[in-house]
């Protein structure tokens, strides 16, 4: 069943049928002159009536539908408002996309939810062991010195109580963040040896994968390096980062790019 389909569009309309008693509201004339009383669901239930009310509401609905901003004494067409991602087919096309990719993703890191709480936890299922490929949780603890940690560790480490699973080594949320904007901001300053990938990109069969690069172009244009972590940026950039036993940690955004680090720590 195709997306028309779905919508109602290219079947054979139903009769219309009153599904209330009463209508509420009324043409300005009233009752007719038999005295019969005329309102929008018996007028509707005249064939000439809903006839001439199909072919108007159709020709409306197969124009183009855009969102504009009135701007000195003209207007222009809006991308970033709201409802721009409800009417443009494009935007719901990469949705159905981005929602084939989520689940992908879930079921090949062995993860139950794409996002969890990221105004307070951000890297939820997005930090990927690089030895099991499985995800990795964040675990609270304090030093010998009273400072609280954040830590994080592969989920199958100790899957089963009492029996050590992954032996992939523990990272720093700290150290995620840094690993982040050190990737983000190397992808800035070497914009231009990116620029061949997005533009080969936007020609893609793929509208996500297109509207991806499209997106990259946009934020790093002009973009000054970051200094913090932004978590609503972060998620609008980062897939996941690669955990390796060694101490490799791999940024993947997503637009696909990969970018490398060194984590020190023990």
């Amino acid at each position: 069943m195709g997306i028309k389909s779905l919508l109602g569009f290219g079947q054979a309309r139903d009769k219309p049928v009153r599904n209330y008693s009463n209508g509420e509201y009324s043409f300005n004339f009233g009752r007719s002159t038999s005295g019969k009383s005329v309102n929008e669901m018996t007028a509707m239930q005249t064939t000439a009536v809903y006839a001439c009310v199909r072919i108007l509401s159709e020709a409306i609905a197969s124009l183009p539908i855009h969102v504009y901003r009135y701007k000195d004494g003209g207007k222009e067409r809006v991308c970033d408002h709201p409802l721009y991602t409800l009417i443009s087919k494009r935007i719901w096309e990469c949705v159905q996309l981005e929602i084939k990719r989520r689940k992908k993703y879930l079921e090949e890191h062995g993860t139950n939810a794409y996002s969890h709480r990221p105004e307070s936890n951000p890297f939820a299922s997005k930090i990927i062991c690089g030895d099991c490929n499985k995800v990795f949780a964040r675990k609270g603890c304090r030093s010998s010195t009273g400072v609280d940690r954040k830590v994080w560790q592969c989920s199958e480490r100790y899957k089963v109580k009492g029996v050590m699973g992954c032996a992939n080594r523990h990272v720093e949320e700290e150290t995620l963040v840094k690993a982040y904007l050190m990737a983000w901001n190397a992808l800035v300053e070497n914009r231009e040896d990116f620029m061949e990938q997005w533009t080969e990109q936007l020609q893609s069969e793929n509208l996500l994968e297109g509207y991806r690069a499209e997106k990259f172009i946009e934020y790093t244009d002009g973009a000054e390096p970051l200094t913090e972590m932004d978590t609503d940026f972060m998620l609008k950039t980062l897939d996941h980062i690669k955990v390796f036993g060694d101490g490799t940690l791999l940024v993947v955004f997503l637009d696909g790019t990969e970018i490398e680090c060194k984590n020190e720590e023990k």
